[in-house]
C-alpha cells in the first residue's frame, strides 16, 4: 500500500481573539473562528464572529481581485507583526455584532509562500477597535496522510465461491485517513431484494444488507461494519460508512485484508463484492490526487442563506478522473438540471463537473450520481470518468469544478474547484509494511526501506535489507534490523534487539531487554527495566534519558557488557540526570565525576557520576556527600569493571 502525505493543505477551526491583536486589546466578549484551506495556490476562508464591542468598521481598498472595501481582511504578517491588507473578505453582518465572512482568492506565489510559513492572519475592524479587535493566525495542519481508492468495482466474479452472472454492478469509493476508514457507494440492477444478515456491529450500526468483512480475496470473513444504505427500490441504491478501526482493523486495511459484501434474496451469502484495495499501484507521473473542500464561498453567484458544506476526493490516473465526494446541511431540496445525459451517457442530475476556473461560471462537463441519505440535507455523490485531451488539460489547470444545485440556488448553492497535486510533489510514503497482529507474527521486511509492527504477541521481525523501522509492540519480541541503518523500538514486553551491519538505533521500552548493536556505529537505550547492553563492533552510544527528572524505576539498572574506554561514550541527558553541571556537548566537569571502591564510598562522593571500579557499578549520586544518593540510584553495572575517565561520557 502506498499512503500519500500533503503537506500545508488545510487549517480547521482556527481561533480569533483580541489578545491576538498587536498591540492587545482589553480582554472582551468578542469571539470568532475560521476555516482556512490552500490547495495548491487557491486560498479559502470561511468564518464566524459575534459578541463585538461596536459596529464592524470598514477600511482600506478595492484589492488586487475587485473585492470591495471590507471590515475583515487578510493581511500579510506573521504572529506578533502587523501588516498590510492583502484580500478583503465578503461579510454578512447579522445583527446583534455577530455575522459570517468568507472569502475564495488566487494568491501569487509570494503569498503562496507566506501562507504555507503561517504569515497570513484575519483581521476584524470595529468602531472601538479600527486598527482590529478580532484577529487570528492562518496556520495550516501539516503532514495530512491519507490512502485512496477510488472507483473499485464489485462483481459477481469476486464472490467466494462466484455466482451466476447477473446485470448487477456497483462501485466503491474508500478512504483511510488515519485510523478513520470512510467508504461509499452504488449499485443497481440487482437480481432480487437485498437481505439483511447478522448482527448490530462493534459500532452500534444496526443489522444491513450490506458489510464490511476481514479476509483475503478469494476467502470468506466474518462481518466487522454494517453499512447505512439507501435502497431505491428498483435494485440500485447506495451504501456509505465512516468507521474508526482498531489497531489490528488498520492492519487489515493496509494490507488488503478487507472487503464489502452485498447480500440479496436470491444469493443470500452475497452477490456483489469487491476487496479494499487501497492504492494498489504506485504512483506515475501523470497521476493527479487530491481532497478538497465544497462551500457557499466559491459560488460565483450569490447564494441565499446555507449552512451547507462538504468536501470530494479526486484522483487523475491518464484520462481517468474518479470523484467522490459528500455534503450536509444543504438549504432546499436537490434539483436536477441540464442535459437529460452527458456525453458519456451519465443521466442529469444536482451534482455536476463544470469547465471554469476559480471565480468564473461554465458549461457541465459530466453529470455525477447523487445519492441522498436519511440526514436532512444531507448525502453523497461518485462519478468515474473518461476525459478527452481538452478535458484532461483543463483538470490539470485547475479549470474544472464541481456544483451542487438546490431549488432555492437553481445556479448552485455548493461548489468546489479541482486543484490537483501532482504526485511528483506530494510525498509517497513507500516500503511501508503493516503486517501484525494479536497473534505470534513471523514478519520479514523486503528491499526497501519497510516500517514493521507487530502489536500484540510473541512476534519475530526482520526488516532485512534497507533502512527500516521495526515496532515490536506488546508481548516478548525479536526485532532484527538486519542490513541497513536501522531504529528499532521493542516497546512493551521483553524484548531482544539485534542492530547487526549498519548504523542503528536500538529503543528498549518496558521490559528487560537485550539489545546487540552489531556492526556499526549504534546507538542503545534500554528504557525502563534491567537491561543487557552489547555495543558490538565499532563506536557505540550508551544512552541514559528518561525525558524526566531521574526515577530509578524509569531506568533500571542496565548492564553494559562491551564498553571500550576512549571508544565508547555514556551519554546523559541533563533533562534526566539535573543535578550535573557539565555543558552540553563535552565529557563530564571534574567536580561531576569521582571514581571510588565501594557502595559506601559512592554514597557520600562529592561528584554527581560515581564510578565503583571493583564492582562496576555506576551511580548517580544527586546529592553530593549528604548520606544515600537522593534521589539518584545506581543505573549502570559495566561488565568487568573497565577503566573509566571523565570523558567516556558525553552530557546532552
Amino acid at each position: 500500500m502506498t499512503t500519500y502525505l500533503f503537506d500545508n493543505f488545510l487549517g480547521l477551526s482556527l481561533p480569533m481573539s483580541e489578545l491576538q491583536e498587536v498591540p492587545p486589546i482589553a480582554d472582551g466578549p468578542a469571539l470568532g473562528s475560521f476555516n482556512a484551506f490552500l490547495p495548491g495556490n487557491t486560498l479559502l476562508i470561511e468564518g464566524s464572529f459575534g459578541g463585538l464591542s461596536s459596529p464592524l468598521f470598514p477600511v482600506g481598498a478595492v484589492d488586487s481581485e475587485g473585492n470591495p472595501q471590507s471590515a475583515i481582511h487578510v493581511h500579510q504578517a506573521e504572529a506578533g507583526q502587523n501588516g498590510g491588507i492583502i484580500r478583503n473578505l465578503d461579510v454578512i453582518d447579522n445583527g446583534n455584532s455577530s455575522g459570517t465572512f468568507n472569502g475564495a482568492f488566487t494568491l501569487t506565489d509570494a503569498e503562496t509562500e507566506a501562507a504555507e510559513a503561517d504569515g497570513l492572519y484575519i483581521n476584524l475592524h470595529t468602531d472601538n477597535n479600527q486598527s482590529g479587535e478580532l484577529r487570528g493566525q492562518v496556520i495550516l495542519f501539516d503532514d495530512i496522510e491519507t490512502a485512496v481508492s477510488l472507483g473499485l468495482p464489485m462483481s459477481e466474479a469476486f464472490e467466494v465461491p462466484p455466482v451466476a452472472d447477473t446485470p448487477a454492478e456497483g462501485i466503491v469509493d474508500a478512504i483511510l485517513i488515519g485510523n478513520n476508514l470512510l467508504i461509499q457507494g452504488t449499485f443497481s440492477d440487482l437480481s432480487s431484494d437485498l437481505f439483511p444478515v447478522g448482527n448490530t456491529d462493534s459500532q452500534g450500526n444496526p443489522q444491513s444488507a450490506i458489510h464490511l468483512h476481514q479476509g483475503l480475496a478469494n476467502s470468506n470473513g466474518g462481518i466487522i461494519r454494517n453499512f447505512d444504505v439507501i435502497d431505491n427500490g428498483d435494485g440500485s441504491g447506495g451504501f456509505f460508512g465512516n468507521f474508526a478501526l482498531s489497531p489490528d482493523e488498520v492492519v487489515a486495511a493496509e494490507s488488503g485484508n478487507l472487503y464489502i459484501n452485498l447480500h440479496t434474496d436470491n444469493n443470500q451469502s452475497g452477490e456483489l463484492r469487491t476487496q479494499v484495495l487501497l492504492n494498489e499501484t504506485d504512483p506515475t507521473g501523470d497521476e493527479l490526487v487530491t481532497f478538497l473542500p465544497i462551500s457557499t464561498v466559491q459560488q460565483v453567484d450569490p447564494v441565499g442563506p446555507s449552512d451547507g458544506s462538504g468536501s470530494f476526493y479526486a484522483a487523475l490516473s491518464g484520462n481517468t478522473l474518479n470523484i467522490s465526494g459528500g455534503f450536509s446541511v444543504v438549504s432546499s431540496d436537490l434539483l436536477n438540471v441540464g442535459p437529460s445525459e452527458d456525453s458519456e451517457g451519465n443521466p442529469q442530475s444536482s451534482v455536476h463537473l463544470h469547465l471554469g476556473g476559480l471565480g468564473e461560471n461554465g458549461d457541465i462537463l459530466r453529470n455525477l450520481t447523487v445519492v441522498e441519505t436519511d440526514g436532512v440535507g444531507e448525502g453523497f455523490f461518485s462519478g468515474s470518468f473518461t476525459l478527452d485531451e481538452t478535458e484532461v488539460a483543463a483538470v490539470e489547470s485547475g479549470e474544472v469544478y464541481l456544483n451542487l444545485h438546490t431549488e432555492n440556488n437553481p445556479s448552485g448553492e455548493l461548489r468546489g474547484q479541482v486543484i490537483l497535486e501532482d504526485l511528483d510533489t506530494v510525498i509517497p510514503q513507500e516500503d511501508v509494511v503493516f503486517n501484525g497482529d494479536n497473534r505470534d507474527n513471523n514478519i520479514f521486511g523486503g528491499t526497501g526501506n519497510d516500517e514493521i509492527v507487530g502489536f500484540a504477541g510473541d512476534d519475530l521481525l526482520n526488516g532485512r535489507s534497507g533502512n527500516d523501522e521495526i515496532v515490536g509492540g506488546d508481548g516478548n519480541d525479536n526485532l532484527i534490523g538486519a542490513n541497513g541503518n536501522d531504529t528499532l523500538f521493542g516497546q512493551d514486553g521483553n524484548d531482544v534487539l539485534e542492530g547487526r551491519p549498519g548504523f542503528d538505533i536500538l529503543l528498549g521500552g518496558d521490559g528487560n531487554d537485550i539489545l546487540n548493536g552489531g556492526q556499526g556505529r549504534d546507538r542503545l537505550n534500554g528504557g525502563p527495566g534491567n537491561d543487557e547492553l552489547n555495543g558490538g563492533a565499532s563506536i557505540d552510544r550508551f544512552i541514559f534519558n528518561t525525558n524526566e527528572e531521574f526515577d530509578s524505576q524509569d531506568i533500571g539498572i542496565d548492564q553494559i557488557n562491551d564498553f571500550n574506554s576512549g571508544q565508547d561514550l555514556i551519554l546523559l541527558d541533563l533533562g534526566t540526570f539535573t543535578a550535573l553541571d557539565s555543558s552540553p556537548g563535552i565529557g563530564l566537569s571534574e567536580g561531576d565525576f569521582a571514581i571510588v571502591s565501594s557502595e559506601a564510598d559512592a554514597a557520600t562522593a562529592e561528584a554527581e557520576i560515581v564510578y565503583n571500579s571493583a564492582s562496576g557499578a555506576l551511580y548517580y549520586n544527586a546529592n553530593g556527600t549528604a548520606d544515600g544518593f537522593g534521589s539518584g540510584a545506581q543505573f549502570a553495572t559495566l561488565d568487568g569493571s573497565p577503566d573509566l575517565v571523565a570523558n567516556d561520557f558525553q552530557v546532552r
